[in-house]
């Protein structure tokens, strides 16, 4: 949060260090944290909320696996160094089994805390806000440094980009550009390319050691002039990921085209 450290010690209990002391929160709840199976807290996971002033923590309890309990922090209520500090500052929630938390935001907008559930429901909530992706696909993407070549600014124009990717399904590998630190990314042409089984291709690549979708068709057109460009790469396919292996941008000014390892 900016002035403690967060964690949980092997003890089972929760701590905030501020560089100099490890302040024990969780003692004023002892019978709750008594009730955490220490052999499964590996498996235990929080964060802390900016938007709340909140530290959430999930753990198993009894003989379970799962992360089947949560407590949440609440430091509005009482500071952590504070003699008034006590159960008040601690609420407790059944009912959900998050496998990770992640504090996130958009841009211009308050964090929000989200949580993956684990394999059995597989989705991923908004705290406090009562809402899901309810098994709808999140676009997932990866956008790579805005970079540029050493060449003079003549020579600046990117013609197309060849990658070399796979994916965990056989699905649409989306591509993007955006040029001179624009926000906003261009599709490129075509848009996607797919990723199909290569066991119905007539070869394989050596760095597919398991059993996953390369591209095919895997070269794209850009055919833009810029100082700069970065290039985003996306997938939107419920419980997919995918790898870049190999990305290569070819440009110049003429028909002598180089390339350019991304």
């Amino acid at each position: 949060d900016g002035v403690f450290v967060f964690f949980l010690g092997n003890d089972g209990h929760a701590y905030a260090f501020d560089g100099v002391t490890p302040w024990k929160l969780t003692e004023v709840i002892r019978t709750t944290m008594e009730s955490a199976n220490t052999a499964q807290l590996a498996i235990a996971c929080g964060a802390y909320c900016s938007k709340k002033n909140q530290y959430v923590l999930s753990f198993p309890t009894g003989s379970g696996t799962t992360n089947d309990l949560t407590v949440v922090l609440d430091m509005n209520l009482s500071a952590i160094q504070s003699d008034d500090y006590n159960t008040k500052v601690f609420t407790k929630f059944s009912g959900i089994v998050p496998s990770s938390w992640l504090e996130y935001a958009e841009t211009a907008k308050a964090r929000d805390l989200l949580f993956c559930e684990g394999a059995a429901d597989s989705k991923t909530y908004t705290m406090y806000s009562g809402t899901s992706d309810n098994g709808v696909a999140i676009n997932s993407y990866y956008i790579t440094k805005s970079f540029s070549t050493e060449d003079t600014e003549r020579h600046k124009r990117w013609y197309e980009l060849f990658v070399d990717a796979y994916q965990s399904g056989a699905w649409l590998l989306y591509l993007f550009y955006a040029t001179d630190g624009q926000t906003s990314f261009v599709a490129t042409t075509p848009a996607t390319i797919d990723l199909t089984n290569p066991s119905t291709l007539p070869f394989t690549l050596p760095h597919v050691i398991d059993a996953g979708f390369i591209a095919t068709n895997n070269t794209v057109y850009i055919g833009d002039e810029s100082r700069y460009i970065a290039i985003k790469y996306q997938i939107s396919t419920l419980n997919q990921s995918f790898r870049v292996f190999k990305s290569v941008l070819y440009f110049g000014f003429s028909k002598l085209r180089r390339r350019y390892s991304i």
